[in-house]
């Protein structure tokens, strides 16, 4: 080797490590700028939605995407649920002929199937408790250029200027009430956890025997009953109690008397649930159901919502012998009625009568049996003797 050329290669391999030294930082500060400013995007939606609390509206900020990554907002009031993707580009947003989102030569219509696929994913949670909310998905744009650009709708996907996301969702009207929203609150809250919070463990073990426990919604949206039986000096009676223990009535088996100990919409579900108690379980079909509303509407201006009706869950307990099961029964008067099977309430392991989902919109016949043991009522303390 010549004088020299030692050296000038360390020199070149050198430069070549500091090239791609250069390229590396200049990629880190890129995206730390593109995070700036989706961070900064995220406060102006944060700052645009926080005037809304006076008007009955709840938000979760920042929330865990069960598949990865995080959701910026969710927005629940009187008119439902609004998921909110904030975006903070710099070239001004284009809506093609052909509804393709394009920022200059970026395509970012991903962004729009994205927000289609979480609320299906939302309205998905909401069916299988047994209601139906309204449901909007909205792209927030925070760019200097496009921030108060007017409201323009993708499907069901909207894209607006944060300057106007405030009045827009303030003028959308819709009659949730404020413990309805409470409930979507919660239910939401469960399954998109803050991106903050620890991550949740690894699902149960085939043959676990942990309980699940009913949402906040699904709670809203479904009574449950409980029937016991009760024999004494000549009587044979199946009393109705709901979940909180509360004794609603009672039918007499052997001569048809009834009693029903409620008013309004409960004593209407009552009377249908005692005409058709029987030992040997629960006579009755979804048409038999009173169809009390819900008031699961929210606003026709996010989507339009049919009037949905109170379904049921009823749990008879059945003793004979060395046996305690409690038979549960699924009624939507929307739809159809479902025998679930049992539980056992010697052992609380459920034996429902089907696997698999019952229907497209319900799940498993044993997360309803799951319900039922675990909102069931304890016995009522003995009389004191006199």
């Amino acid at each position: 080797m010549n004088p020299g050329e030692s050296a000038a290669a360390e020199a070149e391999r050198a430069r070549a490590r500091a090239s791609r030294f250069q390229r590396k930082a200049s990629q880190a500060q890129f995206t730390a700028d593109n995070f700036e400013k989706g961070a900064e995007g995220e406060r102006m939606v944060a700052a645009a939605l926080a005037p809304l609390e006076r008007k009955g509206w709840v938000v979760l900020h920042d929330r865990r995407h069960p598949a990865g990554g995080n959701i910026d907002h969710i927005a629940i009031g009187p008119p439902g649920v609004a998921i909110l993707d904030a975006k903070r580009w710099i070239d001004p947003i284009t809506i093609t002929p052909d509804r393709r989102l394009v920022a200059s030569k970026h395509d970012h219509t991903d962004v729009v199937t994205k927000l289609n696929d979480l609320m299906d994913m939302v309205r998905s949670i909401f069916r299988e408790d047994g209601a139906r909310v309204a449901v909007r998905g909205c792209v927030v744009l925070a760019g200097d250029r496009d921030r108060s650009r007017e409201v323009r709708d993708l499907g069901d996907v909207r894209i607006l200027g944060v300057d106007g996301l405030g009045d827009e969702l303030r003028r959308t009207r819709g009659d949730l009430d404020e413990a309805m929203v409470s409930a979507l609150r919660d239910t939401l809250a469960i399954t998109f956890p803050p991106v903050a919070a620890p991550l949740p463990p690894p699902p149960a073990p085939e043959g676990d025997t942990a309980l699940a426990t009913p949402s906040p919604l699904f709670e809203k949206a479904q009574n449950f009953y409980y029937l016991r039986p009760w024999r004494r000096a000549g009587h044979n009676r199946l009393y109705l109690r709901n979940s909180d223990g509360l004794t609603l009535g009672w039918t007499d088996v052997n001569t048809g008397a009834r009693s029903v100990d409620c008013t309004g919409s409960e004593a209407k579900l009552a009377e249908a649930l005692l005409t058709a108690a029987d030992p040997t379980g629960m006579k009755l079909t979804a048409s038999d159901l009173p169809k009390v509303a819900t008031r699961l509407r929210g606003g026709r201006l996010l989507s339009k919502i049919a009037l949905m009706h109170m379904s049921v869950l009823v749990g008879q307990e059945w003793r004979r012998y060395d046996k305690h099961r409690l038979y549960g029964t699924l009624i939507d008067p929307s739809a159809t009625s479902w025998e679930l099977g049992y539980v056992d309430l010697k052992t609380r392991t459920s034996h429902p009568s089907s696997e698999g989902n019952l229907s497209d919109t319900r799940g498993p016949a044993k997360r309803y049996l799951d319900y039922l043991l675990v909102k069931m009522p304890p016995d009522p303390p003995p009389k004191a003797k006199r």
